[in-house]
């Protein structure tokens, strides 16, 4: 700001400075001119009235030298300078004694004559030549006018402008004096000025420093109505509103705190670096930390063994949301839920995690099981015993019937539906509580298809569905649980022979990969509506309301096993029937 100010001087003072030079440069010239012309125009006046009155005397240029002395005599008491008079040709006729020694030097050098018309100039009647000579240290005004109209001679008058001239300089002296106090002045003005200027800056300066300091009541207040004013009220209203920003800000943070420590869910904010941004009382006691201690620690040490940086690594690579559950290494018998969610930060990719306890969720889900296990365990003893009876009916001779036989067999075909049923919620209830038990060994998928293809070809039959099988020749050993790919394999084509129309057809196919077995169960029936494709692997879904034959849980088993082999499944369908391809690892 010093800086400012002495500038804002500099510049007023060059300015001053330049203005004085010019106006006082311009008032000696005029001041110089207006005293010559002011002696000159008193000498052309004398000289005229010598002229009017020696022509009266000369009347003849003959006469001229004759009467010079006189008339030199009689205007010698009232002239101002030193006189001479000429002849018409210019050559010296009378002077002073003064006007010889001073003016001698300026002729001819050869001529002994005095200066003259001949090197002054020779003015025509009535008019008057000025010259301004350097003689004896000092200038001299010299004005010459003629004698006469002929003219008679000429009458020349020499006037020292010694005075004149020590006057000019003693003025110019005073105009140096003058300028030097208009500067002096002119700098106590500008720094009062650029004081005043430079004052409301320097509140500003202060201002904006306190406002970064966080002291949001500093105020400018000012009252002036020019850009300076307009400025400062700026800044007063930019104050205002960063003090509403930051009690909003303020309300905000304390809203989202108190939102967040009322979370039963824990919850933490990971940088690109991370880093724990922030961290809600569940998740600190989930750990057994407290809120602040977890803030700015890294999260991948959270959890022992490196478990927490290979979730979050996981959560990176999945570009979305990611969920994990496991058993919670700081409390037994419990099992947390940790779920992913990127978040974009400067720096990277972070991710906001909760932790939710879901050891109530396990149990009420081991209930559940427990309970379809159980019901299906009650179930399949009645169904069982009524089986055995409907088939010894059966085998009984038609004579030996009653006439019920219809009857009977609408028996047989329900008790097969609802132990169908009965198994696959067994089923179900098995994978879910044992997580699949698999009994993995070495096995030949080619004997799992054509086996069960076999133990499906009578009912195919009656159904009027033909079976179409092709295989490679020599189909490799690969890790399987038998049983459970043959349960596959039954499931898929029961389906594709129930949901297919008389005289359709269906053909299984399997391929060799570097990697997998591919086999593919594809039939020609009526397909499946595009819309119900997406949630056909969920369990108990059906894709009609009217087919009440299944469960819906018979696909949901087959993606289950075949995911727990390390494989892959996927479903298409159109017009021209539906098509199931899975994938097993070799």
């Amino acid at each position: 700001m010093k800086t400012i100010r002495l500038r804002l001087a500099v510049v007023f003072m060059t300015v001053v400075l330049f203005a004085l030079g010019i106006i006082l440069v311009l008032h000696y010239l005029w001041l110089t001119r207006y005293l010559i012309d002011d002696k000159a125009a008193q000498l052309e006046d004398q000289l005229a009235a010598i002229s009017q009155f020696s022509e009266v005397f000369v009347q003849t240029p003959e006469n001229l030298p004759v009467v010079a002395n006189s008339l030199l005599q009689q205007f010698a008491a009232f002239v101002s300078g030193d006189l001479a008079i000429f002849d018409s040709l210019g050559s010296l006729v009378a002077s002073d004694s003064d006007y010889e020694r001073i003016f001698w030097h300026i002729s001819d050098p050869d001529d002994t004559g005095s200066a003259g018309p001949s090197e002054l100039g020779r003015p025509a009647a009535g008019q008057f030549q000025r010259a301004i000579i350097q003689a004896e240290g000092s200038r001299w005004l010299v004005v010459t006018s003629a004698i006469g109209s002929q003219p008679l001679g000429y009458v020349t008058q020499a006037f020292s402008l010694a005075e004149t001239d020590r006057s000019l300089a003693a003025t110019q002296l005073r105009l140096v004096y003058s300028i030097l106090l208009a500067l002096a002045g002119a700098g106590i003005i500008s720094l009062v000025l650029s004081s005043t200027l430079t004052k409301p800056l320097l509140q500003m300066r202060d201002t904006a420093l306190a406002l970064a300091k966080g002291d949001l009541s500093k105020r400018l207040s000012s009252t002036r109505q020019d850009e300076v004013g307009e400025l400062s009220r700026g800044i007063d209203h930019m104050a205002d509103e960063i003090q509403r920003m930051l009690i909003s800000s303020e309300e905000n943070r304390r809203r989202l705190s108190a939102i967040l420590s009322s979370l039963s869910e824990g919850l933490l904010a990971i940088d690109g670096q991370g880093i724990i941004r922030l961290a809600n009382p569940a998740a600190a006691r989930l750990f057994n930390e407290q809120s602040n201690r977890l803030v700015g620690r890294t999260a991948d040490g959270l959890l022992p063994m490196g478990r927490m940086e290979s979730i979050i690594s996981a959560a990176l690579n999945a570009g979305g949301l990611y969920a994990h559950e496991l058993e919670w290494p700081f409390r037994p018998d419990t099992a947390i839920r940790i779920t992913c969610v990127p978040w974009e930060v400067e720096g990277g990719q972070g991710l906001i995690i909760t932790l939710r306890n879901v050891t109530d969720l396990r149990k009420l889900e081991e209930k559940r099981q427990e309970y379809i296990s159980r019901l299906s365990h009650e179930l399949r003893t009645p169904l069982t015993i009524i089986k055995g009876y409907l088939i010894t009916l059966l085998d009984t001779p038609p004579e030996e019937l009653p006439a019920e036989t219809g009857t009977l067999q609408t028996l047989d075909r329900e008790t097969d539906r609802l132990t169908r049923m009965v198994e696959e919620l067994l089923e179900a209830s098995r994978q879910r509580s044992a997580v699949l038990s698999l009994n993995i060994s070495p096995g030949r998928l080619d004997e799992v298809i054509r086996e069960s293809m076999e133990g499906l070809a009578n009912h195919a039959a009656r159904q009027q569905i033909k079976l179409h099988v092709s295989l490679p020749a020599a189909m490799p050993l690969i890790p399987i649980s038998r049983d459970h790919i043959k349960q596959v394999m039954l499931n898929l084509l029961d389906n594709a022979i129930k949901y297919n129309d008389p005289g359709g057809n269906v053909f299984v196919t399997a391929e060799v990969n570097p990697d997998n077995l591919a086999v593919t169960v594809r039939d020609d029936g009526h397909g499946i509506a595009s819309e119900h494709l997406p949630f056909i692997f969920g369990r108990y879904y059906r894709a009609s309301d009217q087919d009440k034959s299944g469960s819906g849980l018979g696909l949901a088993i087959v993606k289950e096993i075949i995911e727990a082999h390390g494989g892959e499944i996927d479903l298409a369908s159109g017009s021209e029937g539906s098509t199931i391809r899975f994938m097993l690892p070799r």
